[in-house]
């Protein structure tokens, strides 16, 4: 049975990509800076698999998010398994 992408997932998802084109990093260097594999950044960023909310704030650390940026960020990927009210 496929899980449904929510749109929390599909927002983590585009947000955190934005984050590290801006920081001009690859999959690969992103996820050697925080001790996941280029493939676990790839899926945080496709919102394919699970998400951990600490290696997502780790990421935003990285990539020199803001405050705000990170703890949204971080808030999004602690609900990003619940669906919308609809």
């Amino acid at each position: 049975m496929s899980e449904r992408t929510t749109t929390r997932r599909r927002q983590l998802g585009a947000t955190m990509r934005k984050l590290r084109a801006r920081k001009g990093l690859t999959l690969e260097e992103a996820g050697r800076l925080v001790g996941v594999s280029k493939a676990t950044v790839s899926r945080y960023e496709t919102q394919a698999g699970p998400v951990k909310w600490l290696v997502v704030d780790a990421l935003c650390r990285e990539y020199d998010a803001t405050d705000a940026e990170r703890r949204a960020v971080v808030n999004i990927a602690k609900d990003a398994k619940q669906q919308g009210w609809w």
